[in-house]
């Protein structure tokens, strides 16, 4: 049964591991090619010790998707931004009814929300994005999610400014050639799309100003204030302020304690491989892998930190 109001747009790319029958496969959702999930999901995909799960990589449009598709049973895991997350559990933000039927694998890494203009442009707060042409990121991402709420908390309803739905990729072309004047991406720091628009000199990054941060960690529990620190980017001279959340693996219920616990255990044994083929700092430490989530455990993945000395709650 449907769930949710948004409607379905977003695509797949199948990736297959050999060695289940497909009706056991287990469908992982990341978000647009290039970005932190799908590189997460592609790197689990490849380790060896997960070869017989027949896990299948997912592309969709990210956070807001990816959720909506788990909760259809299309996905049996995905990535899953913080915000989100409490949406879903609470039925709010254009989730027609509270879903519970999932469980937290592990907290991954933060993503900060990040405002990129052109680096010749006179904006230099959120303020000046009135009149301007803003992609906002894609429909159904978490992204568009936190725009929407930093642009209302500027008191920036969404008909004061010409918003589009683009991904990272086509937002970064688009500003380069003019015809967008900035976008929005809530993503680890450094992102590479960010990262060759600045290596180009073509953009730079926008604060947050330190009032609309406080009101925004406060009116909402799951964002905290980040810093994105200088030097991160070229060109950047200063700390860019703004706000964070984390990206968090989630499972279905339907998905079998075995198989949870069995991928809960391949993402720490091999932290050192993913680390090394994201750009941002995943999180190593079990603990801190736990840390701030404030649902449930899946059983599988609760089973593997309760061996590792760590207890969660699954209920």
């Amino acid at each position: 049964m449907k769930k949710f109001l948004i409607p379905l747009l977003c695509s797949a790319i199948l990736l297959l591991c050999g060695g289940c029958d497909l009706s056991d496969k287990v469908r992982i959702g990341t978000a647009a090619e290039g970005g932190n999930y799908y590189i997460f999901g592609c790197e689990l995909n490849a380790i060896d010790s997960l070869e017989n799960y027949n896990i299948n990589i997912k592309r969709t449009a990210g956070s807001a998707a990816n959720m909506r598709l788990l909760s259809e049973n299309y996905l049996q895991m995905a990535v899953v931004q913080t915000d989100i997350i409490d949406d879903a559990w609470n039925g709010r933000n254009g989730f027609a009814e509270e879903y519970r039927d999932f469980g937290a694998v592990a907290g991954l890494f933060t993503e900060s929300c990040q405002i990129a203009v052109r680096s010749d442009s006179d904006i230099k707060s959120v303020s000046d994005l009135k009149g301007k042409t803003v992609s906002i990121g894609e429909e159904e991402s978490g992204t568009a999610h936190n725009a929407r709420q930093i642009l209302t908390s500027y008191g920036i309803a969404e008909d004061m400014i010409k918003t589009v739905n683009l991904d990272y990729k086509d937002a970064a072309s688009q500003l380069e050639n003019g015809t967008i004047d900035a976008f929005f991406c809530t993503i680890g720091a450094p992102n590479p799309t960010v990262k060759s628009l600045c290596d180009k000199g073509a953009t730079r990054l926008v604060s947050l100003d330190s009032d609309k941060i406080d009101d925004l960690v406060s009116s909402y529990g799951y964002y905290s204030a980040c810093t994105i620190p200088a030097g991160t980017y070229n060109g950047q001279t200063e700390d860019v302020k703004t706000i964070g959340v984390t990206a968090v693996l989630l499972a279905g219920n339907s998905c079998s304690k075995d198989t949870v616990k069995a991928i809960t255990k391949a993402i720490f044994d091999n932290s050192e491989t993913l680390q090394n083929a994201l750009p941002v700092n995943i999180v190593t430490d079990r603990k801190s892998a736990v840390n701030g989530i404030n649902i449930p455990f899946h059983p599988g993945a609760a089973e593997y930190y309760g061996e590792n000395g760590i207890n969660v709650e699954t209920e």
